[in-house]
């Protein structure tokens, strides 16, 4: 991974756990999506930063 791809993941993550999501979103769409939760938690904060209002739409939200 590049100098660039680490910092951008780590934006990701950092906008994941800014979120209003936590590790059970991370580990249900991680199982759903067929990837590591770390990854998962990057996709969740890609999309936040993107500036999508419903980043989890699948219903796997959990309180």
């Amino acid at each position: 991974m590049t100098a660039s791809t680490q910092g951008a993941k780590d934006k990701e993550l950092q906008a994941f756990k800014n979120s209003q999501y936590n590790y059970w979103d991370a580990r249900v769409l991680a199982d759903y999506w067929g990837q590591s939760e770390e990854d998962a938690k990057a996709r969740i904060g890609r999309k936040i930063l993107w500036g999508k209002k419903d980043t989890v739409s699948t219903g796997a939200r959990f309180e």
